[in-house]
């Protein structure tokens, strides 16, 4: 929801307390965000809490997620997923780099800005202190976006957020999933055994960048090595972009939201309206 403080527009969430879950993602929340200052992650701008909820005001992106174009799109361009796929790329940099890992990286979490430029939202299920050499075991996020490390509940690094940007890479270039099935267990079996097949004509380095973000063995996996970081901004996919430029924000959105005014909200799913677009199943078993 959102409301406005002295005429500016902010968006306010709101984490119940008697339920585990939720009161702890309310507590690790505000304790990662109140550290981060990027261009592309939402910012908090306040947080408070009464008996029984915590509440967390931040930035207002009227763009809507990522997610709800995908549903009216279908797919996106390759321009636009690269400028999408480069921005991201940056903020999970900024966060690897500062011992974060994200763990929730999906279409619905990553939001347009007013101006078109993407932010990472929802640190819920983030956790602070992972490096390559300090790994943890928790079993959390999207289903269809978690890696076959953690589906085996194996130790795991910021490895993860690679192999979770290459579903994302995968889905908004493609329309669909790469590891879909009918149930959960179906779609667990596809990300630990099942080969990425590609249903619509990309570029060889389009294929290429997804091919490698999504390779099982995450120390051989694109991202997952001690430089990881480099060697996605390296890749051959991003040989056209300066990311100077794109961090600096001096490069043309491939989609500027068409708004009445700062409070319409046309970008945003009416709530009566079904979501059938995303239907994966959401867990936690702890965050840390």
């Amino acid at each position: 929801m959102s409301d406005t403080i002295g005429s500016v527009i902010q968006a306010l969430k709101v984490c119940e307390k008697n339920k585990r879950i939720p009161s702890l993602k309310g507590i690790n929340e505000t304790a990662i965000l109140s550290t981060l200052k990027h261009p592309f992650i939402v910012k908090m701008i306040h947080w408070f809490q009464n008996e029984n909820k915590y509440f967390i005001i931040m930035e207002y992106l009227p763009g809507g997620n990522l997610n709800f174009h995908l549903k009216r799109n279908k797919k996106f361009s390759e321009h636009r997923a690269k400028i999408y796929a480069a921005e991201i790329t940056l903020a999970l940099t900024y966060l690897h780099k500062r011992n974060i890992i994200y763990r929730d990286l999906k279409s619905e979490n990553i939001m347009i800005d007013i101006e078109g430029h993407v932010k990472l939202v929802d640190f819920g299920l983030s956790r602070q202190g992972v490096s390559y050499t300090k790994r943890c075991l928790s079993f959390c996020g999207t289903l269809a976006y978690i890696s076959p490390e953690m589906a085996n509940r194996q130790e795991y690094w910021y490895a993860v957020d690679w192999w979770s940007l290459g579903v994302m890479m995968f889905e908004i270039l493609n329309g669909r999933l790469p590891f879909a099935a009918d149930n959960d267990n179906e779609v667990m079996k596809n990300i630990l055994e099942k080969d990425v097949q590609f249903i619509t004509v990309l570029s060889c380095d389009a294929k290429s960048f997804i091919s490698d973000l999504l390779i099982k063995n995450p120390e051989k996996r694109l991202g997952g090595s001690t430089y990881g970081c480099e060697e996605v901004k390296n890749h051959p996919y991003f040989f056209d972009i300066d990311f100077e430029i794109v961090y600096n924000k001096k490069i043309t959105p491939p989609f500027v939201p068409m708004l009445s005014d700062i409070s319409d909200t046309k970008y945003f799913q009416n709530q009566s309206e079904p979501d059938e677009y995303l239907t994966n199943t959401h867990f936690t078993d702890f965050l840390m």
